[in-house]
This record gives C-alpha cells, sequence and structure tokens, in this order.
C-alpha cells in the first residue's frame, strides 16, 4: 500500500539527514517566492534546532543543579556542628538538623525563635555581648557558654558567629557555627582533678610527717600543763591562765589530728551536725579578731539544717574561710561578712556548674566579703596547697588546700566568685542528711 504524500510534501519534501526542507526535483528551477519561503523554513528549522539543544543542556544544567541542591543540602544538615542563620536581633531563620537535635526540638518549630531562648539564663550577658561586638566589629566573633535543651538539660557550646555580606544593603544577618564543647570540657575538668589530686597527694608525705611531730609537742606541752594544774590552787591566777592554755593546745591538737586525717586518709567521723550553730560557734571563737568596723551579717533558716559530717573538720573548714575574709578586709572602715544558710534542690541541669554532685537536696552556705576580691589571673590557683597571696611571712598557703579537701572529703562542692574591687563569695555544697542518707 502507498504512502499518501500531501501537495506540501510533494513541493517541499523533507530531507531526514539535514533536517530540513528540499525542493522536488519536479522543479527545474525555484521562484523567487518560493527560494524566500524556503530560506525562512530553513531558519525556523534552524531556530527550533537551537532551541531543542539548548533545551537538553538547560535540562542537564537542572539536573546537575538538583543533584548538588540535595548534596549540599544533605551536607548542611549532617554537618558534626550546628548551623544556623539569625538575623540582626538574633531570631533564627534558619537551622540545620544538628541544631536541632542538640536542642531537642523540630527544625520547623525553631524558626522565627529567639536563639536567646536556648541559652541559659545566666549566660545571656555572655550572648548579649556577643551581638553587640558583631554589629560594631563586623569581624567573626566567638564565645562559650551554656545552652539548654527543651527537656531543660544544659550542655556547653561555643559559637563561632559572622556577618552575612549583603550588596542590597537588607537588615544583617549572622551565621552562626554551634559546636558542642561539653566531651572537651568534661575531659578539661577531669584533668584539672587529677591535677589537684596529684598535688595534695605530693604534700600527704610532708603534712603527715610535720604533723605527727607537731602532735607529739602538743602531748608534751598538753602533760606539763597538766601537771602544773595539779601542783596549784583551785582558784589562782595562773591556774585560770594554764586553763586557757591548755584549752588553746586541745584545739590545736584538733588541727593537726585534722591534718593526719587529711594526710593517711583517715574516714572522718560523720555525725549531723547543725551548720547555723557551727557557725556561730566559730564566730565567737574569731570574736577577738573581728575588728569594730566589720559588720557580721548572718541569714539563717528558720529551722535549723544539718548535714552528716565530721564536726572538727567543718569547725575548722570555717575557721578558715572567715580567717581569710576577716584579713581580706584589714583597714575596710566598712567592711561586712555576710553569711547566708539555705536547702537548694538541685536538677541535672544544674550539673553543669557542679560535676562531682548528683541531683538531690543540698544545704548551701554562701560566705561573702567586701574586700578588694580575686584578680582573674590567679582565682583558680587559690586552692593548690602552698599559694597565698599574704606573703611567706603571714600565711601557710594550705588553709584553702584544707578547705576544699575537707568540702571534697564530705562530698561536697565548693566555688569561688570574685572581681577585683567587689569582694569575694564562696558558695558551699553539702549534701543534707536525707540525701546523704539515701
Amino acid at each position: 500500500m502507498k504512502q499518501k504524500i500531501s501537495g506540501q510534501e510533494r513541493f517541499f519534501p523533507f530531507d531526514p539527514q539535514t533536517g530540513f526542507l528540499t525542493i522536488h526535483p519536479e522543479f527545474g528551477s525555484t521562484p523567487a517566492a518560493i527560494s524566500d519561503q524556503l530560506k525562512l523554513l530553513r531558519e525556523l528549522q534552524r531556530f527550533q534546532n537551537e532551541l531543542t539543544r539548548q533545551n537538553m543542556v538547560l535540562l542537564r544544567s537542572q539536573q546537575e543543579f538538583m543533584k548538588s541542591k540535595i548534596y549540599y543540602t544533605e551536607l548542611y544538615d549532617t554537618l558534626p556542628m550546628g548551623y544556623i542563620t539569625l538575623d540582626s536581633n538574633g531570631v533564627l531563620l534558619n537551622a540545620n538538623l544538628t541544631f536541632a537535635a542538640m536542642v531537642c526540638a523540630e527544625r520547623p518549630s525553631l524558626l522565627n525563635q529567639r536563639l536567646m531562648d536556648y541559652i541559659v539564663p545566666r549566660d545571656h550577658e555572655i550572648y548579649c555581648r556577643h551581638l553587640k561586638d558583631l554589629k560594631a566589629l563586623k569581624t567573626e566573633q566567638s564565645c562559650e557558654l551554656h545552652m539548654q535543651r527543651k527537656n531543660g538539660t544544659a550542655f556547653d557550646v561555643m559559637l563561632k558567629t559572622a556577618v552575612v555580606s549583603d550588596d542590597h544593603k537588607k537588615p544583617e544577618r549572622y551565621r552562626t557555627a554551634v559546636i558542642d564543647i561539653s566531651e572537651h570540657k568534661r575531659l578539661e575538668k577531669e584533668q584539672e582533678k587529677r591535677h589537684q589530686a596529684d598535688k595534695m597527694e605530693s604534700i600527704r608525705g610532708i603534712t603527715g610527717g610535720i604533723a605527727h611531730d607537731f602532735n607529739n609537742i602538743f602531748q608534751i606541752l598538753l602533760g606539763t600543763v597538766e601537771m602544773e594544774l595539779d601542783n596549784l590552787p583551785g582558784r589562782s591566777r595562773t591556774q585560770k591562765n594554764l586553763k586557757k592554755a591548755k584549752d588553746t593546745i586541745l584545739r590545736a591538737a584538733g588541727i593537726v589530728a585534722h591534718l593526719l586525717h587529711i594526710s593517711f586518709r583517715i574516714e572522718p567521723e560523720l555525725r549531723p551536725t547543725r551548720i547555723a550553730a557551727t557557725i556561730q560557734e566559730v564566730l565567737k571563737c574569731l570574736s577577738p579578731l573581728i575588728s569594730s568596723t566589720i559588720d557580721i551579717r548572718s541569714h539563717f533558716p528558720a529551722q535549723e539544717v544539718s548535714i552528716l559530717a565530721d564536726q572538727n573538720q567543718i569547725h575548722q573548714m570555717f575557721m578558715n574561710l572567715f580567717t581569710n575574709a576577716l584579713q581580706a578586709m584589714e583597714g575596710n572602715r566598712n567592711g561586712i561578712l555576710e553569711i547566708a544558710v539555705e536547702t537548694v534542690h538541685l536538677i541535672e541541669a544544674d550539673m553543669v556548674n557542679y560535676v562531682d554532685l548528683s541531683p538531690g537536696e543540698y544545704v548551701k552556705i554562701t560566705i561573702k566579703d567586701t574586700g578588694p576580691g580575686i584578680h582573674p589571673e590567679i582565682i583558680h590557683q587559690i586552692f593548690d596547697p602552698y599559694f597565698t597571696t599574704r606573703g611567706l611571712a603571714n600565711a601557710s598557703g594550705m588553709g584553702l588546700a584544707i578547705v576544699q579537701a575537707i568540702v571534697k572529703n564530705h562530698k561536697g562542692d565548693i566555688a569561688v566568685d570574685s572581681r577585683p574591687g567587689e569582694g569575694t563569695v564562696f558558695t558551699l555544697l553539702f549534701p543534707s542528711i536525707r540525701t546523704a542518707s539515701k
């Protein structure tokens, strides 16, 4: 069966090899009008072929672009750090899946939220200063702070933020890398604990030897005083003075016994110890050293709180802390020593600051003075054995090292906060009776 050929195809057959219309062989010559039409048709064919080719190139480019977009989206979302985009007010415009996982939230719920809502309140000042420096300096800024997950647990992060350049003068945007440094901080603290333990171990032998020698001397003095007391009349002035000397020797012997406990790691004799009563007793002992220009302010709960502790060690701990505070305020005409006792309940989120403790109920003791404060460069050294700021002639440098040893020996924790010219605050935490008995 013959295929029908249209009139147009008879005059202008299509050449499959060239892709153009041709002149039918029956025509010996091509009229001018027909020639112009053929020329136009060939041009149209050429344009059509070029468009087809360009469409194919564009399609391939689109496919490559989609592949790249998918690849970089996956890379962005699976980076080993959080990556976010913020506006100039710190509002989240975009976030990768890693950051969403960090704060235990769904990514859509993060958008248009303030990053500050995921920063622990005590570090808001650090973050605000971070944004302020970005706006002022226009250069990459970094800071370390604590963020919190939706369940309330906190973790350490480092923020590295850069300003996004925009030629259209739109409001500034910031791109921030959020790096979880919790493990790094944990290792740092463990290393510091090992370092501190090594230093304490190095002085145990020396301390033990010295304490043992002093103990022998005190025993001789005590025996001599007791013999003299037996030979004196009951109400003589000399006997009264010797009794004071005996009490002082016994107190000194108690301190030496405590040093021996630390040196030879003798377990403390734990018994319920009333904190407020112990503090008042220590202040009474120190009353001759308290200048009339120093105001003692105490804040105790209505109901006495107690901890399981070695009474002698706790007494010595307060003696050292109060003595340090009083010495720091020497010459201060309006010195204030403020002591507060309260019961607090620590939750999981608080463990960032107290890595050695467990959640539960604690007795919190705050000791604040209005002395000159401690310089930031040396504040991390104050618990080191033999470190002192008072000169070798005035202090042994063992006071705070012993305080820290006592606190740790009672499964507690101690922290210091101080700035030059703003005084010093020591915060101590001890398990309450109920927590310790579990």
